[in-house]
């Protein structure tokens, strides 16, 4: 019996790839799962998958249509895994068979890799599953036309991937349809299974331990979920032959990253290449259930609701994979329990700030995302570090342009989308400074190696950092935080010819308040090389900003939505601060005198942005700007914050809180001292920027003076409470 030929999955090959079972059915299951799969294709959220299969197989011809004819085989495939009818395993075997040697693929078709290697996969099936009624010539058969076909992927045959960090090799290709082929025939001809395994236990896995250390996926609100579900698949192969799991336990993090940025309308909050489509039930690239199979692997009830709340129980793009993989008993549970700021780290290094889990346009809670974005792993990722978004009551800071409808090398993706312009970041203009590939310039970060992708890992640390997470801080309350914090020293992402120093700080601060939500104030220090380079302070905006002085309001009228953000700039000072408006008809995408537009009109692309630059050329600059949310119609008045100024710090404060931060930008370790101005109202002192050890607050306010003693942290960060008044600082223990 074939049973008894099976190896255990202890045992390896010499260099260390996995042996698959000497068993059939292996590939996506095996014997001992029929029964669990049998039993889950009669749930209500599977079974419409199971009765469509079971129709399409009794089709007495096979449809000129691809997806029919697939349908067609692989439901009679089914009917003899479940139910052994042998005349149903002949069917599909000989329908199979039929329809790979009569598909012609239209080469030219941009990505129709996809389409081949869909095909593959399927015929794979169709092999592993009816294997004991295949005979040798039929084997042969299928096994040629894998290799034919695996000859026009874009990997070619053996496969030689361009990079095995991002790109088309990291998609389904190579790690889930040769793969699969090459699980199904590997007793016959294992090479193409070997190929496989060699590139992806030795180079593929190691490069998503590294980057799934952060929790998130650096390609981004679309191409991140879709390169996710591909990089799953391995996952579940090699789980069903008996191996567990390929990758470290972080992978089953990476999902919570888009819970995180989900809007309380359902999209997502933007970030590279980008497929916003208006629609939260079409989130991507194609209709990705990532989260279905990753509830199902890790039998996480968070990712099984954001599944659920999606689709439902409508299939994917390959529902004999869901009939298979998912597992819809796996329980369903909101986010409402999860802690409402998240830090993604290294080597990503996010954060996302939020006030509740309530959704629905008209939702009080806000969203942000602060970013420092510590490596850059090009493809679809944009170069945007520093960049930060905010949505209450519709998009309110945005990340603009976008990818879908446009094309990878198009105008508007190259010269503005991918471009630091289109984001919420400082531009250095520098009239010299020359970007490869003959792009604009946008006065922008520099192009790590060109934009390249990556060929191996270590690549990364040839030239790719872009910043440095200087300092972290969610509190006091980590669940339900006060205060979510993050620094980054980003003078890497920008050319060394223009840029000496650059830290941006960022403080989002919870009001509990639902008229006036949240408060989030951004800090900025940047040295340049020659005075004379402007430097300007982007804010994105998807209608046209109102700027009244030093005051900047944002609103979003067009129904549902119903938010305004105010934002003040309170560095560069009045006299010193110009604020300009760009954007509208012809210039939505403009570029140093040339508009990039979009070749058809798209949502969510925002046509606006707000530019703050100091008139006074300097080498050194701060700025420093605070931003409140509140209701555009209905809600009450903007309240104008205080600017806090002495000789080591600079700050703010606004509705009960004060962020104070470091004037250098650097650790604080020598005695300081700041006021605030006379108010019967108890503030919430965040200070940051102090170097770790105890320190030793003396406070006059109110007439009362009072001295306390606090710990700061690495983080850096140190809580007060009181009045206005005057306060000085002095570290009274070092900590090494």
């Amino acid at each position: 019996m074939e049973n008894d030929r099976y190896i255990p999955p202890s045992r390896f090959i010499p260099d260390g790839i996995p042996i698959p079972p000497f068993e059939h059915p292996r590939l996506f299951l095996r014997h001992q799962h029929l029964a669990t799969i049998r039993e889950n294709a009669q749930h209500p959220n599977l079974k419409p998958i199971w009765e469509r299969y079971v129709q399409t197989a009794e089709m007495p011809e096979i449809p000129s249509t691809l997806e029919a004819a697939k349908d067609m085989f692989l439901g009679n495939a089914l009917l003899y895994l479940f139910e052994g009818m042998e005349a149903s395993g002949r069917k599909a075997i000989s329908a199979a068979l039929i329809v790979l040697q009569r598909t012609v693929f239209p080469l030219e078709k941009q990505d129709i890799s996809r389409d081949i290697g869909n095909l593959m996969l399927m015929g794979a099936i169709i092999y592993d599953w009816c294997y004991p009624l295949l005979t040798p010539n039929e084997k042969e058969q299928f096994i040629g036309h894998f290799e034919r076909l695996a000859a026009l992927l874009e990997t070619g045959y053996p496969p030689v991937p361009s990079s095995t960090v991002t790109g088309h090799a990291g998609e389904a290709m190579l790690i889930r349809d040769m793969l699969g082929a090459g699980i199904a025939i590997y007793d016959e001809k294992p090479d193409m299974y070997n190929f496989v395994c060699k590139i992806f236990f030795d180079e593929m896995v190691p490069a998503r331990n590294y980057f799934y250390q952060s929790h998130t996926h650096h390609q981004g609100d679309s191409y991140g979920t879709t390169r996710y579900k591909w990089e799953t698949f391995p996952l579940l192969m090699f789980d069903r032959m008996g191996f567990g799991s390929v990758y470290s336990d972080d992978h089953g993090e990476v999902p919570y990253y888009w819970i995180y940025i989900r809007r309380p309308d359902g999209l997502f909050i933007r970030g590279g290449d980008s497929y916003t489509s208006g629609d939260p039930k079409v989130p991507s690239v194609t209709k990705d259930t990532f989260f279905s199979y990753a509830a199902a692997y890790y039998k996480n009830p968070h990712f099984q609701y954001q599944h659920l709340w999606m689709f439902g129980n409508s299939p994917s793009v390959d529902p004999i994979l869901d009939l298979i993989l998912v597992d819809p008993h796996v329980k369903s549970e909101p986010p409402d329990n999860l802690p409402l700021t998240r830090y993604f780290g290294h080597p990503v290094g996010t954060m996302v700030a939020r006030t509740g889990w309530r959704m629905g346009p008209d939702s009080p809670d806000v969203v942000a995302e602060m970013k420092v974005g510590t490596y850059y792993f090009a493809n679809h990722q944009h170069l945007d570090a520093g960049n930060f978004q905010l949505y209450y009551k519709g998009d309110l800071a945005v990340d603009s342009g976008l990818y879908r409808g446009n094309g990878y090398n198009s105008e508007h993706v190259r010269n503005y989308h991918r471009r630091t312009i289109a984001h919420n970041c400082l531009l250095v203009y520098d009239p010299e400074e020359t970007f490869p590939g003959d792009h604009a310039n946008d006065g922008g970060q520099r192009m790590p190696n060109g934009r390249k992708e990556l060929k191996r890992i270590g690549d990364l640390f040839e030239d790719n950092q872009t910043g440095e997470v200087v300092a972290h801080y969610i509190g006091p309350d980590p669940h339900d935080p006060e205060l979510s914090y993050l620094k980054g020293d980003l003078t890497l992402a920008y050319s060394p010819d223009k840029v000496k120093e650059y830290s941006r700080s960022f403080a989002f601060l919870k009001l509990k308040d639902d008229l006036r939500p949240a408060v989030m104030v951004i800090f900025d220090r940047v040295v340049t090389v020659e005075a004379g380079f402007k430097k300007s302070w982007l804010l994105h905006t998807m209608e046209e900003p109102e700027i009244k002085g030093s005051m900047t309001i944002v609103r979003r009228t067009e129904p549902p939505y119903n938010g305004k953000m105010v934002n003040h700039t309170l560095l560069p000072m009045k006299g010193d601060v110009q604020i300009e408006k760009i954007g509208g008809k012809d210039k939505e995408f403009w570029v140093e005198g040339k508009n990039y537009p979009l070749k058809e009109p798209m949502t969510e692309a925002g046509s606006w942005r707000v530019e703050i630059r100091p008139v006074q050329p300097a080498k050194e600059n701060l700025f420093l700007n605070v931003m409140q949310v509140m209701d555009n119609l209905g809600g009450p008045e903007p309240v104008h914050p205080e600017r806090i100024e002495a000789e080591h710090v600079v700050g703010c404060r606004i509705l009960g809180k004060a962020a104070i931060f470091s004037r250098s930008g650097r650790r604080l370790n020598e005695p300081f001292g700041f006021e605030i101005s006379d108010n019967k109202e108890v503030c919430h002192i965040w200070l940051f920027d102090l170097a770790p050890g105890v320190w030793e607050a003396h406070s006059l306010a109110d007439g009362k003076a009072s001295t306390m003693q606090r710990e700061v942290t690495e983080e850096g960060t140190l809580r007060l409470e009181g009045l206005g008044g005057s306060y000085s600082l002095s570290m009274v223990a070092c900590y090494p």
